[in-house]
């Protein structure tokens, strides 16, 4: 069952080639359903220094297609039938300046890093992700980049800044909806995953580890994060 529809996607045109926007375009072209494409040219309301946009209904070919030939979009929004109440479970903190925005979104459920990585709160969590290099170190436990969000509009979800292809991040966003995600899932042990998409996530350097307990002993005591600056980049993606 699919529970989520992607319904925009949105690329920054100084990293794709010219085979790739010739890629896109055939695949627009064997489209059942209209896809539109419109170009952000305006700093204030964009994510790079050129924005493209590509919004409609994406099959599931060209979805695929996308994902093994581009990088991760800049931000991808989907149409949630189910699983919008589950995903908050995955965030540190909800933050609403004018809509629901989540902040620090993982693959696991919050609660479930928290076990794992022994940070004492929210705040703690998002001051290692974002003020150390523990969100590289996590990258294949995160769904966005450390200073990403995922904003809640109804029954859409905007994922701004995410980490993995976005097939994966769809089936991610399926299981949760009806099951938690636990590691035997992202470890492929369940067997709903393909290879390809357990090697694109990839796994944590265990060598690294020792690192990562030393920023979180470090970040411990710090003072709370500015919100207003440390998301400034990803919020005018939202205006």
């Amino acid at each position: 069952m699919v529970y989520c529809q992607l319904t925009e996607l949105r690329y920054s045109l100084n990293g794709i080639s010219e085979s790739q926007m010739d890629l896109l375009f055939s695949h627009l072209d064997r489209q059942e359903s209209q896809v539109i494409v419109k170009r952000l040219s305006n700093r204030r309301t964009t994510l790079s220094p050129d924005d493209i946009v590509l919004e409609g209904m994406f099959s599931n070919t060209m979805i695929a297609a996308l994902a093994r030939a581009f990088p991760p979009p800049l931000s991808f929004k989907v149409e949630m039938t189910m699983g919008m109440e589950q995903l908050r479970r995955y965030c540190a903190f909800e933050w609403e300046p004018q809509q629901l925005l989540l902040c620090g979104i993982s693959l696991l459920p919050y609660q479930t890093m928290q076990q794992m990585i022994s940070f004492e709160n929210a705040w703690h969590y998002l001051r290692l992700l974002t003020t150390t290099e523990a969100g590289s170190i996590l990258k294949p436990m995160l769904a966005v980049k450390a200073k990403g969000l995922v904003a809640l509009d109804r029954n859409y979800a905007e994922f701004i800044l995410p980490l993995h292809r976005i097939d994966f991040l769809l089936a991610w966003l399926n299981q949760l909806a009806v099951k938690t995600v636990d590691l035997n899932w992202l470890s492929g042990t369940t067997g709903d995953l393909d290879e390809e998409l357990l090697q694109s996530v990839g796994s944590i350097d265990q060598t690294r580890l020792p690192v990562l307990n030393t920023w979180v002993e470090r970040t411990e005591a710090s003072e709370d994060l500015d919100f207003e600056q440390l998301f400034s980049r990803v919020m005018v993606a939202l205006s």
